[in-house]
């Protein structure tokens, strides 16, 4: 699950951003520079949509969220 998640928090970003696994299921994302806010609203929304896609694990449906 923890890959998967990464998979997906992965294809949210592109490749000026920092992401990391702090631990346990913490992840985190960094950036340098400048941004706008109202970009990283919608970028926050998406995030919440992809993460909150079910995965198949050994046939049952599982669903995460993230906060």
């Amino acid at each position: 699950m923890l890959a998967e998640v990464g998979r997906r928090l992965r294809s949210q970003f592109d490749q000026r951003w920092l992401l990391a696994r702090l631990g346990g299921d913490e992840f985190t994302a960094v950036r340098a520079g400048p941004v706008d806010q109202p970009g990283l609203l919608t970028q926050a929304a998406g995030l919440l949509a992809v993460i909150g896609l079910p995965v198949r694990v050994n046939g049952h449906e599982v669903r995460v969220g993230c906060s």
